[in-house]
């Protein structure tokens, strides 16, 4: 049966298109996880999307993975094919940062996507490799300074733990100097 779509007040959808990461994060529910990496292959993405492609055209996010999803190789397609059916709607990506570089950051902003936001869990090279186990302090801080540099906008989620609450007040201070 045909729903009435106008009653729904559904604002984002959240769409996992891989279950892996570069990082290799101690609290992270997908280092953690059991679960083998997978990468959800395109022709089921494109279905799914033409599936809930009447909730596409009335939501205003879009939130491809919550794990890494500039690891997908067809993560750009997929966002192609996303904003084909609603040009309009608000591409959001959360990244860890090490893989932002150059080429993604302007295929991102090619497709309007020019927020995205970034999980730094340290305000130091040494809190945040320890968190954030096999990144790169400089690599990120780099990646979004240079996306910020080509006019896109950055948010930041900064999880607050024992071993970097002290980090805290000095990682506004870097967020505010990135």
């Amino acid at each position: 049966t045909q729903k009435d779509l106008s009653l729904l007040s559904v604002e984002t959808i959240v769409q996992e298109v891989t279950t892996t990461c570069n990082l290799r994060c101690p609290t992270c529910r997908v280092t953690q996880s059991q679960v083998p990496a997978h990468f959800m292959g395109f022709s089921e993405f494109v279905q799914i999307c033409h599936n809930l492609a009447p909730y596409l055209k009335m939501v205003r996010v879009y939130n491809l993975s919550s794990s890494e999803s500039l690891l997908h190789p067809r993560v750009f397609d997929m966002i192609d094919v996303v904003k084909h059916i609603n040009p309009n709607l608000f591409i959001s990506i959360i990244t860890n940062g090490m893989l932002l570089n150059e080429q993604k950051q302007v295929a991102l902003l090619q497709r309007g996507v020019n927020s995205i936001c970034v999980s730094i869990d340290g305000a130091r090279k040494e809190t945040t490799e320890k968190i954030r186990v096999g990144s790169n302090f400089e690599t990120v801080s780099n990646n979004v300074r240079s996306f910020i540099s080509k006019g896109g906008m950055v948010r930041t989620i900064y999880v607050v733990r024992d071993n970097n609450i002290n980090d805290l007040l000095d990682f506004i201070d870097l967020a505010d100097d990135l």
